[in-house]
């Protein structure tokens, strides 16, 4: 069994179940850990590192919407 299911099983399903929260897909932790750290400022670099990710590229395709400073004017001036 790979080490992502041991721990999804083991550890996160009976954590779930303890503290009775809605039931969410372990994945949606991933994506919501991602968004947090973009609004709180971190370098999508960084990010994308910790996601594990083949690219940054890759990480400002799913996330470039949250990444703070990517925005209208930020663009538009960096652009030629």
């Amino acid at each position: 069994m790979h080490s992502t299911n041991l721990l999804y099983y083991r550890s996160f399903k009976p954590l779930l179940k303890r503290a009775s929260p809605p039931d969410i897909v372990f994945h949606e932790l991933r994506h919501a850990c991602a968004t947090i750290r973009f609004m709180k400022g971190q370098h999508p670099k960084r990010v994308s590192e910790l996601l594990v990710y083949s690219s940054i590229a890759i990480t400002l395709d799913r996330y470039g919407q949250v990444v703070t400073g990517l925005g209208g004017d930020v663009m538009e001036e960096a652009l030629p």
